[in-house]
């Protein structure tokens, strides 16, 4: 019974915990607790607070396609309220997340306007064409 346990049970999880703990080998950022992770999470929390997805949504909307490429060379800036004092390596991670972060938030918010905009065409022009073919 104890060796079937070993093989069956005891074995794999070993083996799984090896393999899994090589693959993270080297990663600050995903290590809890460290300075790296605590400046992405800043950083993270802090753009999907600033960003205005209303703004974002509304240019993709209103420009279409220009919206969408507006969001993608929009480059924001993180408050420098949140940069007060800390080390320079905490500075450029916690840059380096904001601007991802907010980016990835605009192009969202700004191709799902542009995409509704397109629905929104799509039934109008329907609309239209079905109101043209009737007698």
């Amino acid at each position: 019974m104890k060796t079937i346990f070993i093989k069956y049970c005891l074995i794999p999880v070993m083996l799984l915990s090896v393999g899994t703990s090589t693959l993270f080998a080297g990663k600050n950022e995903f290590a809890f607790g460290s300075k790296d992770y605590y400046a992405i999470h800043r950083a993270k929390r802090d753009a999907k607070r600033n960003t205005n997805g209303c703004l974002w949504f509304s240019a993709g909307f209103l420009l279409d396609i220009f919206g969408v490429g507006a969001a993608l060379i929009d480059d924001p800036i993180p408050k420098e309220s949140a940069l007060i004092g800390k080390s320079p390596e905490y500075i450029a991670r916690y840059t380096e997340a904001y601007k991802a972060e907010s980016k990835r938030i605009e192009t969202r918010y700004a191709v799902g306007g542009c995409l509704v905009l397109g629905v929104v065409y799509g039934a109008l022009v329907g609309r239209s064409v079905l109101q043209l073919k009737s007698p």
